[in-house]
């Protein structure tokens, strides 16, 4: 069997996430909200509409490449960042 370490996980129930994005919806997403045990019912709406923020709801261990990702140009992180930013 491999021993590669796996790709980061964005909806995995029982993990804690954190969302890197820009406060969308008058609130209802604020930037660096930890979701505990994976999405809550009132964010999955959100996220399964709108891939830009799926891409930016991330394992809190991974919040700082993410914030570092978004921060610099290029990304995929970045350009999701940007098309939400026009959006809010």
């Amino acid at each position: 069997m491999s021993t590669k370490p796996k790709k980061k996980p964005t909806t995995a129930t029982g993990d804690s996430l954190i969302y890197v994005g820009p406060t969308i919806e008058h609130g209802r997403l604020s930037q660096y909200t930890v979701l505990k045990n994976g999405i809550p019912v009132h964010v999955q709406d959100l996220v399964s509409g709108n891939a830009d923020i799926a891409q930016l709801i991330v394992p809190v261990q991974y919040l700082t490449s993410t914030k570092q990702a978004v921060q610099k140009q290029g990304t995929p992180e970045n350009a999701a960042y940007a098309r939400l930013i026009k959006g809010v």
